[in-house]
């Protein structure tokens, strides 16, 4: 951002526009003055775009993570990947070359704004329309595609670029190199926006005199369709036109696009989380996990610490189970029952890191040779020190001394019966923002531990007349699946 503003501050000298400030890069489609009004009927050609809209979504959703899959299981090394970018380069190249000139579309230099069109393949006093969408900048074709007056594309040229470019966003988004999604997805819907605007005129040119309205509801409902957002996009897409008015149209096309494209397939973004097999909890659980209980879904037998412990023994947990927390029992303990000993605490990694970082230990009868202060405590959020360093710093002396968790330990952590039901337990850990939630019985004894993963390992979907469970391996971003009947 520095970098950016001394850039642009240097650029203003040399023009001569010392210390003025303009919009610069901000995103904007231009002025829609044909946008002044729309009519009731117009609403339900919005609501079947936005129902065509989540459909084409989907679908560039579902090929989208074929080829992510793909990728994923071939193209693993970092030479694939580039050797991957170069050649989705040159076929996007050469598919726009070879389109380009095999559909000549050339029109007359007067049915253009653009100051410098491109006249690729055409006569002195015409514009080929096909090359200002394929190689001029896609915020550039977007534009145009919003703003060229009827008669600058034919309905084939859209067609053809409609198709191409589709199917290019979709090789494009997931190569290992910085790639959009917004435009792209705007693009492609405002080329078949565009074609229903000009069937619209052709038919009934004084209702309907300019395509670009159509093509401003497509670009959103494409948009919705694949990403999946309202508000925002409709804040978005209101800002970049500089109209009001459009507010409506596109809030209602993009929550029919949202709803249509949820019904046929996840999201863009939810299908590339699951893709990664990224512990992130949705909204809601799955339906289908109702009938699960703590007890089915906890990890045990759990790792657990002692009130007073040897920093050897400490280390040796803490190294051999790299979690962020760990919960402090006492009491009898008896694994093979799955009991662990009555809970009392829990404490986090990093605020072991800190205590061992500061060599709060105990003295040989038992009182504490150094106290931590709370400022001393607090201070070291949220950058707390790596807990590899701080155990590297440790000497032989230190690892038979004992330290005592229970003053900084947290003596109240939320805890769930093993009998609670799924539907209490995910709201409970979602909504808290937990990391860990400890599982006792009746009598307050530890049985198990649900952290995140737990709750987002199994993945229910509708197979038949019964349903497949996929049970996600986190660590190796890989899925085991296995079939079961209602």
């Amino acid at each position: 951002m520095v970098s950016m503003f001394v850039l642009a501050l240097i650029k203003n000298v040399v023009h001569t526009r010392t210390f003025s400030f303009t919009p610069g890069g901000l995103v904007s489609f231009g002025t829609f003055t044909f946008l002044d009004s729309y009519s009731i009927y117009e609403i339900l050609i919005f609501l079947v775009m936005g129902i065509f809209g989540g459909v084409c979504g989907a679908i560039f959703v579902k090929i989208n993570a074929l080829l992510t899959q793909h990728r994923q299981k071939f193209v693993t090394s970092k030479y694939a990947k580039i050797l991957e970018a170069m050649l989705v380069s040159f076929l996007t190249t050469s598919i726009g070359y070879s389109f380009m000139w095999l559909i000549r579309d050339c029109s007359p230099l007067a049915f253009t704004t653009n100051p410098h069109p491109l006249r690729l393949m055409c006569a002195d006093n015409e514009f080929n329309s096909m090359s200002s969408l394929l190689f001029n900048t896609p915020e550039r074709s977007l534009r145009t595609l919003f703003h060229e007056p009827p008669g600058t594309f034919r309905v084939t040229s859209l067609a053809v670029f409609f198709v191409v470019y589709f199917f290019v966003a979709c090789i494009t988004y997931g190569l290992s190199v910085s790639s959009g999604l917004f435009i792209p997805a705007l693009l492609i819907g405002a080329s078949w926006g565009r074609v229903i605007g000009i069937w619209m005129n052709s038919s009934y040119p004084e209702s309907f005199p300019h395509p670009g309205k159509f093509a401003l509801i497509g670009a959103a409902a494409q948009l919705g369709g694949v990403v999946r957002m309202t508000l925002s996009l409709t804040v978005i897409l209101m800002e970049s036109t500089g109209s009001v008015l459009v507010g409506l149209p596109l809030l209602i096309t993009l929550t029919v696009a949202k709803y249509v494209g949820d019904f046929l397939s996840e999201g863009i973004y939810d299908e590339h989380i699951g893709l990664s097999s990224l512990a992130l909890l949705p909204w809601e659980p799955d339906p289908l996990s109702s009938t699960k209980r703590a007890h089915d879904i906890m990890c045990s037998p759990v790792i657990f610490l002692s009130p007073c412990m040897r920093v050897g023994d400490l280390i040796q947990k803490i190294e051999s189970n790299p979690h962020h927390g760990f919960p402090i029992v006492e009491g009898p303990i008896d694994p093979a029952r799955f009991s662990y000993g009555t809970l009392i605490g829990t404490i986090s990694s990093e605020h072991l890191g800190i205590l061992l970082k500061h060599r709060i230990f105990l003295n040989e009868d038992g009182t504490p040779a150094k106290s931590l202060t709370f400022d001393e405590y607090d201070s070291a959020y949220p950058s707390y020190a790596k807990l590899k360093d701080v155990l590297s710093q440790l000497t032989e002396e230190d690892m038979e001394a004992t330290l005592d968790l229970q003053p900084y330990m947290c003596e109240a952590p939320y805890s769930v019966p093993e009998t609670m039901t799924m539907n209490r337990v995910y709201p409970l850990f979602r909504l808290l923002g937990l990391r860990h939630l400890p599982v006792v019985d009746g009598n307050n004894q530890l049985r198990g531990i649900i952290t995140r993963k737990d709750l987002c390992r199994y993945r229910f979907s509708t197979v038949g007349d019964g349903f497949r469970v996929e049970e996600l391996v986190f660590s190796r971003k890989m899925t085991s699946s296995a079939n079961f009947r209602r």
